[in-house]
């Protein structure tokens, strides 16, 4: 019978799922810093170093032009461009990838051109983190798993 209860007992934890990892990120715009990273243009990828509590936390994200204009700090949770007109998509939007995930965050639209948008989008995503407060609140203030 002890046999039969301790294979059972090994089966039921061999079969159990995993538990979820749950990610603690300690960031909000009124004490957290962050560092301007030059990655170079033309990259839609941004990273920058952010510091809360004396506590460094990498940020990495993607920045996308699109046709859809906002004002800073405004946020989506879905952003779409513009296929039949592609010289529309002038507004640079800015998304925390890791190490959460944040709604789109609207970072500018001074753009003539699309291939201006799209040449230094990415590179405009980490100067905000730095320079911008409202860009920091409206990043992480919603950020999910």
């Amino acid at each position: 019978m002890k046999k039969l209860l301790t294979l059972t007992a090994v089966g039921a934890i061999l079969t159990a799922p995993a538990s979820a990892v749950q990610k603690c990120v300690a960031l909000n715009s009124s004490d957290t810093t962050c560092v301007f990273t030059n990655l170079g243009s033309g990259i839609v990828d941004w990273a920058t170093t952010c510091t809360t509590n004396a506590t460094n936390v990498p940020i990495k994200g993607i920045g996308i032009c699109s046709y859809i204009a906002g004002s800073e700090g405004d946020t989506r949770d879905v952003l779409t461009l513009n296929t039949e007109d592609i010289a529309a998509n002038i507004n640079c939007w800015c998304k925390m990838t890791s190490p959460a995930v944040s709604p789109w965050v609207y970072n500018g639209g001074d753009f003539t051109y699309v291939d201006d948008c799209m040449d230094v989008c990415g590179f405009m995503c980490t100067a905000a983190a730095e320079h911008s407060s409202a860009f920091r609140s409206a990043m992480f203030g919603s950020i999910s798993n």
